[in-house]
């Protein structure tokens, strides 16, 4: 008889962190780390089973969401890649180079206007193209 597919995954990971030195470091609040883990893989299976029976598409937020939700607050800033990560990403410095190559794709699809020339002195600085400020009001 072939055991559910959260109970698998939740001995595997069970046997992972009794091999390997505390990979799971949460307080359990008197619970076994493994009993946690599986009920949120548990919780985790019947939050995508609803999502497929509700027939809901679900739509994950990108970094090029990010940038145009955070461009349409800040209408009147013009801001360079790395500011704008430093903004959405402050505590994770590896998205900045995920966040300029969203920012060109976003140019070059007409989201976003740019100016500067791209150097060190003067660099490429976004803002909300303003017949696409138009368009979503």
């Amino acid at each position: 008889m072939r055991r559910p597919a959260a109970r698998r995954a939740g001995t595997i990971l069970f046997a992972q962190s009794q091999a390997a030195p505390a990979p799971l470091d949460f307080p359990a609040r008197g619970q076994d780390k493994w009993q946690v883990v599986r009920s949120w893989l548990i919780d985790a299976q019947r939050l995508a089973a609803d999502w497929r029976e509700s027939g809901q598409e679900t739509r994950w937020m990108t970094i090029a969401d990010d940038i145009l939700d955070l461009m349409k607050r800040k209408r009147k800033l013009t801001l360079s890649a790395t500011d704008i990560a430093d903004i959405l990403y402050w505590e994770d410095k590896t998205y900045r180079q995920r966040v300029v190559a969203n920012c060109l794709m976003l140019y070059e699809k007409g989201r976003l206007a740019r100016g500067g020339t791209g150097s060190p002195a003067d660099p490429f600085t976004y803002s909300m193209r303003r017949d696409a400020l138009a368009l979503d009001e």
